[in-house]
């Protein structure tokens, strides 16, 4: 584990803008470290009254 100094060491050479374009990139690229899908039951789209294509519920 870094001590707080070491880490402002560390994050003061750190490009974060550089970094984050990056890690866009990477995504955009279907790159991405982790996905998560979530499948949502009908009765709570219905309940929430938002409109959803049926066909892609059953992928």
């Amino acid at each position: 584990m870094l001590t707080e100094s070491e880490l402002v060491q560390r994050d003061a050479a750190r490009d974060l803008g550089e970094e984050l374009l990056e890690s866009v990139r990477a995504m955009k690229a279907g790159q991405a470290a982790h996905k998560t899908e979530v499948a949502v039951p009908l009765a709570v789209v219905d309940a929430a009254c938002v409109s959803v294509d049926v066909d892609l519920l059953d992928k």
